[in-house]
């Protein structure tokens, strides 16, 4: 009977352990990453190169430290106008709450589109996100032609961008009955 009463203790024990083990794992990495991405000279690059700054906004777009990934996506950009950094910065800008950014850089970076050889995977959520940005700064109709163009050249993320185009139509039409 008294080992019974001690197996919830013992149990409640191991899950804290673990759990606090989990929390510094996860804490570890945070900074290990976040050292990483303090300078390029940390790359090991004898002088900063628009690669050695993509690979820095990165890691710090992954750490949620957006805006030191925009400024070095914007470095990146400096030093080379790769295109695909235009796409990630327009993620970083996106995260940050930077709605109108975000659209600039996704369509400088799908304008470019038919210049380059990007997958549609990764054009079409270029438009995904550019439609969520428009979604967020409540311009209902440019999110659902962006959301419907991203299904055209990705039908797999269909279900996904349905939901979201379903919430843009009942917003848009919400924002029409009210100007009326």
């Amino acid at each position: 009977m008294r080992l019974i009463k001690l197996v919830p203790i013992y149990i409640l024990c191991v899950l804290l352990v673990f759990c606090e083990s989990e929390k510094e794992i996860v804490t570890e990495s945070s900074v290990s990453i976040a050292r990483f991405a303090t300078t390029p000279e940390e790359i090991n690059q004898p002088t900063p190169t628009a690669q050695s700054y993509f690979n820095q906004g990165l890691s710090f777009d992954r750490i949620h430290r957006y805006n030191e990934a925009i400024k070095s996506f914007t470095k990146s950009i400096e030093l080379n106008q790769d295109i695909s950094t235009y796409y990630w910065r327009g993620e970083s800008y996106k995260r940050s709450g930077q709605y109108q950014n975000s659209i600039d850089d996704f369509t400088i970076f799908l304008n470019a589109n038919s210049e380059t050889t990007y997958s549609n995977l990764y054009i079409s959520e270029g438009y995904s996100s550019r439609g969520y940005s428009y979604y967020q700064l409540r311009k209902y109709q440019k999110a659902l032609d962006d959301f419907n163009k991203s299904i055209e050249l990705q039908p797999s993320n269909e279900r996904y961008l349905r939901a979201l185009i379903n919430n843009a139509k009942d917003s848009l039409a919400k924002s029409q009955r009210i100007s009326n």
